[in-house]
């Protein structure tokens, strides 16, 4: 996992500052939504899941 993070940084920092920003400032908003959605899925691959990881958000 370490070695996909520093490559995601590396990755980064090939972007421009106002892409840094954008990325930032999107990232920024949807991290709730996006660390909820990969805790969903480990659940899921290690079938430890519940009914409500399948129900649908409204």
């Amino acid at each position: 996992m370490t070695k996909l993070i520093q490559e995601t940084f590396e990755q980064i920092a090939l972007l421009s500052e106002e892409q840094q920003d954008s990325l930032a400032t999107y990232l920024k908003k949807h991290l709730a939504e996006f660390l909820e959605e990969a805790e969903k899925e480990r659940r899921i691959a290690e079938g430890t899941y519940t009914i409500s990881d399948f129900n649908q958000k409204t």
